[in-house]
């Protein structure tokens, strides 16, 4: 009987644990992909021509 009991907590055990380690991954999961979807939208703010920070200068005449 003793052993019964100790492979039903066992069991129970691991199946909670288990769901902990799901839960946990999933949060993390969902984390990155924040973090990854900031980091795109970063790049693509640096990667967009920005006039304010664009010089215009004319051209310059070169000495014939």
């Amino acid at each position: 009987m003793a052993y019964l009991e100790a492979l039903i907590i066992a069991l129970i055990t691991g199946g909670v644990s288990s769901l902990g380690t799901i839960a946990a991954l999933k949060t993390d999961i969902n984390w990155i992909k924040r973090v990854q979807q900031d980091q795109e939208q970063r790049i693509r703010k640096l990667e967009m021509p920005n006039e304010r920070t664009q010089v215009q200068r004319p051209p310059t005449k070169r000495p014939t």
